[in-house]
């Protein structure tokens, strides 16, 4: 492993940043605890303290070793991102956060005078008023088209209810408020 620091140097104007080649060091284990320790080791061979340090990064994906990581990442595209539910929610708030995002976009601007900027805002209103009404369709109807390049069923998948067994001293006719 390199091991490389960057120090930022505050007194001079601009601040700047320099990168120092510090040497290589020989490691046993790319799990991330590993590599941290032989760090910190170096670090104090060094006599630099790490007290000083405000972050570490190693450029090498494989150190994710652990095979609950990959379960986790195959559980999640297979059964939460390749399913119809969440193209839905894709296409609903793209269509919602590109309008948010030119209106705001527009009221950054240097030269925005106050009343274009009402003017934008009450129409971003007035969009999202009509998305209520039929926008919701319209990218229902998206989706689906979406659904089918994809070859995702477009359905959205009934959610197992969970109830609780009643106890001998519940009645049941009793409304919680």
């Amino acid at each position: 492993m390199s091991l490389v620091v960057w120090c930022v140097d505050v007194s001079t104007s601009p601040i700047t940043v320099k990168e120092f080649f510090l040497e290589f060091l020989n490691v046993d284990d790319t799990l991330g605890i590993r590599l941290f320790d032989k760090l910190q080791e170096a670090l104090a061979n060094l006599q630099l303290d790490i007290g000083d340090l405000r972050g570490q990064g190693y450029d090498n994906g494989s150190n994710m070793k652990d095979l609950i990581a990959k379960s986790e990442a195959k559980f999640l595209v297979t059964h939460e991102l390749e399913t119809f539910e969440f193209l839905f929610s894709i296409v609903l708030w793209y269509n919602l956060l590109f309008h948010v995002n030119s209106v705001s976009k527009l009221l950054q601007s240097e030269d925005m005078d106050i009343a274009v900027a009402v003017k934008q805002l009450n129409g971003l209103v007035k969009y999202v008023a009509m998305y209520r009404e039929v926008g919701f369709m319209e990218a229902m109807v998206e989706a689906k088209e979406m659904a089918s390049e994809l070859g995702i069923e477009p359905t959205f998948v009934e959610k197992r209810i969970i109830s609780r067994k009643k106890q001998s001293d519940e009645n049941v006719s009793e409304k919680v408020i």
